[in-house]
């Protein structure tokens, strides 16, 4: 695990409430219409394909957005929103291997945030840098820290006093 910061980019994006039980489901819903959006030409994609978990951690439903980073200038999709990932310092790390096993991989990020002493946001990401169709994928996982983590790195990264609790 790593902490690296994520710049805040434009988001063309479709949107879906599901659970646990239901998200692959919903994913392979949502795969054509990504496909679509991926081989418009009016879209200028500004990178790989991103899912975006909201409320992960909760033990009912969540909401998917998956899409992806655009040109600032991109008009709206039909069927689509036009969203901004938000600037955030994020624990991350990267893997590789079967799709199916991805959720082992969120676990043990989450497991490297708390055992770092660090406190996970509520969003979970996953850039998509290579999918083949075996189902073996090379995905970045990123997990926003709280804020107070987000300040913390700030100091951090630019040598000033670090601030102290009260």
């Amino acid at each position: 695990m790593r902490i690296q910061e994520a710049a805040s980019v434009p988001f063309l994006c479709i949107s879906e409430q599901t659970t646990s039980a239901t998200l692959q489901s919903t994913i392979d819903s949502m795969l054509p219409k990504l496909t679509k959006l991926a081989k418009d030409s009016s879209v200028e994609l500004a990178g790989p394909c991103v899912f975006v978990y909201h409320g992960l951690n909760s033990s009912q439903s969540f909401t998917l957005d998956a899409g992806f980073p655009v040109a600032s200038k991109t008009a709206e999709f039909p069927g689509f929103a036009l969203k901004q990932l938000q600037a955030a310092s994020c624990a991350t790390a990267d893997y590789h291997g079967p799709t199916r096993l991805l959720p082992h991989a969120h676990q043990t990020l989450l497991n490297d945030i708390s055992a770092g002493g660090h406190q996970a946001g509520t969003e979970l990401r996953e850039i998509y840098l290579h999918f083949s169709a075996r189902g073996d994928s090379d995905v970045r996982l990123q997990v926003p820290l709280t804020t107070q983590d987000s300040i913390l790195a700030a100091h951090k990264s630019t040598g000033s006093p670090q601030p102290t609790e009260k």
